[in-house]
């Protein structure tokens, strides 16, 4: 399985509730950067062969 970079965004989170009150669902907002950070990790190892 391949590792993917994952950013939640906890203010973009919503908990509903069932009519006894426990929670039901959890709705979340993700973005994928796997391909920031592997852009980021690209640049820091060119700059560490400087």
């Amino acid at each position: 399985m391949q590792q993917r970079a994952i950013q939640v965004r906890p203010h973009l989170m919503r908990l509903e509730r069932d009519e006894q009150g426990a929670p039901a669902i959890l709705l979340t907002y993700s973005v994928d950067i796997t391909a920031r950070k592997e852009a980021e990790e690209a640049l820091q190892r060119a700059k560490d062969d400087l």
